[in-house]
């Protein structure tokens, strides 16, 4: 008998017995991870029907930072939501599209722009996008070594409101020009590079993006080493006075407010309403104990709620799900598309936050995924009440949060809009360009709020008011629905 066949042989049969048994749990695995996605529906499209481009072999070897251009037009059409010839983002990319990509390449290959050029030039071809997400976010290494926004600069140490194209301080008085220049060429600056999702957006922009050097010094304003001039119209007269810099972040929301407060979440109780701090979703063990305590609130009878979203820049919208959750309603998430592509899929990687099954979609020929959390019965079965509190810088998740209140009919909205739209892009994948090293990142999904009637454009509150005053508003409102 020959031994060293026998061997092989059964070396051969376990060898194939682990490999199935590898199969069979990785099949589980993903069919576990595909039923708890919602069944998500996989779609192939004709690629001649997507406003995409072809390079050539010759374009795919250019260098420096027409290669640059290349590089991110093509990974940009390869991931973002836009380009799919599908009816939740039919329309949206605009007519001209085609023509600012030629003029990006094209313009990227002149020999004497520097890397500030391109950058810009890279921002005005971002904009084209519809994405609030992507606008303006993209950022240059300082002398320093660290990221900062390419047209951030210096950020002048004042703050203007905007009404109708104009900028008053808080004095009253109305600023003229910045830098030497009228206002008017700054916000031209501004509709150039930066993308708006709403007139809420659109003010957001003009008061925060004009007080960049970098802008300023774009539309041609002379920026000084320690202030800049304003031109101001004040008690009937035309004067000029010199602002200098800060070192404090531009606004106190979002990630700023984090950084500065040392807590992302607290809760405490105003007399019989649970009120929830919220500053940023991030999850962890803060969530879990916050749940914890909603829950256990719940049991003692607790039924208002206050959430406090004011400065919540957003982040992983699982946080704000377990909080609704632990109040015991059922809710519907709306719906999404995702772009199934190598970008999207090593997202991970790239610093993303994709699924894992991505690539296996993009191996069966699937270029996205739809998926819709279908709830035809919205449920509070322990009739709780949540109003929600909002103002500019709500933004991404902590938007999705608020419609989740009130398309679900759980509550109410209190204080300003949101800067960005109800439905939006957004999950985002971390794009380093290879010559310039400029740091950007690109969309790979389409959100879209579970009421199809209500305004996708603006999130509307229940009660306008100025957010300054939204918690005192909101504390009245359920005390005295609590005495009905």
């Amino acid at each position: 008998m020959d031994t060293n066949k026998k061997v092989g042989n059964k070396g051969r049969k376990i060898a194939l017995i682990a490999v199935a048994s590898v199969v069979v749990i990785f099949a589980g695995a993903f069919f576990t991870l595909w039923l708890l996605m919602g069944r998500p529906t996989p779609h192939s499209v004709d690629a001649s029907l997507m406003r995409t481009r072809t390079f050539t072999a010759e374009e795919l070897a250019r260098s420096g930072l027409a290669g640059d251009a290349v590089h991110l037009v093509q990974q940009t059409e390869l991931a973002h939501p836009i380009f799919l010839p599908i009816p939740q983002v039919y329309g949206l990319l605009p007519d001209d599209y085609e023509e600012i990509r030629e003029w990006f390449l094209e313009y990227a290959s002149r020999p004497d722009i520097t890397v500030t050029d391109f950058g810009f030039a890279a921002m005005r071809y971002i904009t084209t996008l519809q994405d609030g997400h992507m606008s303006g976010n993209v950022s240059i290494r300082n002398e320093h070594g660290s990221l900062e926004r390419l047209a951030q600069g210096r950020i002048l140490d004042v703050s203007w409101t905007v009404q109708d194209g104009n900028f008053f301080l808080e004095d009253g008085s109305q600023v003229l020009e910045i830098g030497g220049i009228p206002v008017a060429e700054i916000i031209a600056i501004i509709d150039r590079y930066y993308f708006h999702e709403n007139e809420f957006y659109r003010d957001f922009n003009y008061s925060s993006f004009s007080r960049f050097s970098g802008n300023i010094e774009r539309a041609g304003g002379e920026v000084l080493e320690d202030s800049i001039a304003l031109t101001l119209y004040e008690n009937g007269a035309v004067v000029t006075r010199f602002f200098p810099y800060t070192d404090l972040p531009l606004w106190g929301g979002g990630v700023f407010n984090f950084l500065a407060n040392d807590f992302i979440i607290r809760h405490e109780m105003i007399d019989d309403i649970f009120y929830i701090d919220f500053r940023m979703f991030v999850v962890g063990d803060h969530i879990t104990e916050t749940a914890a305590a909603i829950s256990q609130a719940v049991a003692n009878g607790t039924r208002h709620f206050i959430i406090d979203l004011r400065g919540n820049g957003g982040g992983n919208g699982a946080a704000g799900e377990r909080l609704l959750e632990a109040m015991g309603l059922d809710f519907s998430l709306g719906s999404f598309v995702h772009r199934v592509n190598p970008l999207a899929a090593n997202s991970v990687a790239n610093g993303g936050h994709s699924r894992f099954d991505f690539p296996i979609w993009g191996l069966l020929g699937v270029d996205y995924l739809t998926l819709e959390w279908d709830m035809p019965e919205n449920g509070n079965p322990n009739n709780v009440f949540v109003s929600v509190l909002t103002d500019v810088y709500t933004y991404s998740s902590a938007t999705w949060f608020a419609w989740w209140v009130q398309d679900g009919g759980f509550g109410n909205i209190i204080g300003s809009p949101s800067r960005n739209s109800p439905n939006m892009f957004g999950n985002m994948v971390r794009l380093t360009l290879p010559y310039s090293e400029l740091y950007l990142e690109a969309s790979y999904g389409y959100f879209m709020r579970a009421d199809v009637n209500a305004d996708p454009h603006v999130l509307w509150p229940d009660i306008m008011v100025d957010p300054a005053y939204a918690l005192e508003v909101a504390v009245e409102f359920l005390q005295e629905l609590g005495a009905e």
